[in-house]
């Protein structure tokens, strides 16, 4: 073969080689370039599920939050109702029974300071007695003012007691 011939397959290579480097890098650009955009699409596709999700539960959450919030409601209507309703039917906390017992404590308190009084080194006991004897008669003073008589049940006239011979 003669230099040309020999120079001319050279060129030709060389040509070759760059037009295959040139096509080869096209196509690795293409291919990575679709890719990248399946990719991105799958994430796309993947964060949207993921975000309706999210969107699907917190509605549900918000849902069960706001039917949870209205059985407290009601619950509370409910008993404020039957709080209300059992103010009006109050049992009297204090009876004369009461007032009575506490008439005596002071009393009794009266007479433990009158013997403490003849007795030396009892000053302490003596001031605490005459402390616990007027908080006796002042608390028996207020409770005469909401004092009511105690409820007395009365049996229906057909009643019939349990045990008892119809």
């Amino acid at each position: 073969m003669q230099t040309q011939h020999l120079i001319i397959i050279a060129t030709g290579s060389a040509l070759g080689l760059l037009l295959m480097t040139h096509f080869i890098r096209k196509a690795i650009r293409k291919a990575f370039a679709r890719g990248v955009t399946s990719q991105a699409t799958y994430h796309r596709k993947r964060v949207a599920a993921l975000t309706a999700d999210i969107t699907r539960l917190v509605n549900v959450g918000l849902d069960r939050d706001e039917r949870h919030q209205r059985e407290i409601r009601a619950l509370k209507a409910d008993h404020l109702a039957t709080y209300n309703l059992s103010q009006h039917a109050v049992v009297p906390i204090f009876t004369e029974k009461d007032q009575q017992l506490l008439l005596q404590v002071h009393a009794s308190l009266s007479l433990a300071k009158q013997t403490w009084r003849v007795m030396p080194g009892t000053e302490p006991m003596q001031a605490k007695a005459e402390r616990q004897a007027a908080a006796a008669l002042e608390l028996a003073a207020r409770i005469m003012n909401t004092i009511e008589p105690a409820p007395v049940y009365e049996m229906p006239q057909n009643a019939v007691l349990p045990g008892a011979a119809a």
